[in-house]
């Protein structure tokens, strides 16, 4: 199963994703590095011998959001939205 994650890329993130892969989940990082570095998609990469898929985009890009929710069916939200507050839901999409 895909599961996008925003914020995918950052300190929760990206411990999520290693999480869902190594459980046999599919996660793809949607993330446009404001605040985290690609390098960290590179060394889950290389710990996970595979590569993730990776959308480059913010969460106020409309078009890339939309695309990207139809393609999955669900996601977890980690981006960080006020000073050290994270928000952590998960939508399904039918």
């Amino acid at each position: 199963m895909n599961i996008l994650l925003a914020g995918g890329a950052g300190y929760i993130g990206s411990h999520l994703a290693l999480r869902l892969a190594e459980d046999g989940l599919n996660p793809v990082i949607y993330d446009n590095f404001s605040t985290s570095k690609i390098g960290v998609v590179k060394k889950l990469n290389k710990i996970l011998k595979k590569e993730l898929s990776l959308v480059n985009a913010s969460l106020q890009d409309q078009k890339s959001l939309t695309i990207a929710l139809h393609e999955f069916r669900s996601e977890e939200h980690t981006s960080e939205l006020q000073s050290r507050q994270y928000l952590v839901c998960r939508l399904l999409l039918e």
